[in-house]
């Protein structure tokens, strides 16, 4: 009886690459161990176990073959249509993306417009302002001017009324010289007269007694002659 003549690594890894997934390789191994272990141990019987298993591995190679085209076609089928979509999806967005373009554009002319109003109207009513400003300015000016003028000619009035008070009082003043000093000279007169006056009754009243003692020593010469 011949020894078995079976490497189920070799086997695993010659239907790995044939393209069995590792579950199937290794469910086929499996099934052969089973056979060579349950008494096919003769090299006919691996042999025909190998063609009956060749031809299990070109029929799923087959499958597999026709699944892989499938899938290939599938997945391009799927790719055309992703990339139809994709298409589909940028011609959407290349629209959206104009018309977000146009209404950026327009809110940008808006806005535009809308700072050229602002403008226009800030300028106006800086224009307004400055004109009012000027007014009030030259306004101003002719209060002030005015004022200037009133007050002066009430400074004027003032000196005026405050030069004839003053020219008054020194003539007040000259007259109330001139009469002090007329009445210096009455007074002076008066003074004068009753000197005068006193010094003639002294001059009486000293004569009256020189005459009356000049009789007296006369009396008295008389009666000591006697």
């Amino acid at each position: 009886m011949a020894e078995p003549l079976f490497d189920s690594h070799r086997e695993f890894e010659r239907l790995s690459e044939a393209g069995f997934k590792r579950e199937q390789a290794e469910a086929i191994v499996h099934s052969l161990q089973t056979v060579l272990i349950g008494g096919v141990s003769t090299k006919a019987d691996i042999e025909r176990l190998e063609s009956a298993n060749r031809a299990d591995i070109e029929r799923l190679e087959s499958a597999n073959r026709a699944d892989f085209e499938r899938l290939e076609l599938a997945i391009e089928a799927s790719g055309k249509e992703a990339k139809a979509d994709i298409e589909r999806l940028e011609s959407a967005n290349r629209a959206d993306i104009e018309r977000l373009e146009l209404a950026i554009e327009a809110s940008r002319k808006e806005a535009k417009a809308d700072i050229e109003r602002f403008e226009l109207a800030y300028k106006a009513d800086i224009e307004r302002l400055e004109l009012a400003i000027e007014a009030s300015r030259k306004e101003a000016k002719a209060d002030i001017e005015r004022f200037e003028l009133a007050y002066k000619a009430d400074i004027e009035r003032l000196e005026l009324a405050l030069k004839a008070d003053i020219e008054r009082l020194e003539l007040a003043i000259a007259t109330s010289r001139r009469e002090a000093k007329a009445d210096i000279g009455q007074l002076e007169a008066r003074i004068e007269a009753r000197i005068a006056q006193t010094a003639t009754t002294h001059l009486k009243w000293l004569i009256g007694i020189a005459i009356t003692l000049g009789g007296v020593i006369i009396g008295y010469l008389h009666y000591f002659a006697g």
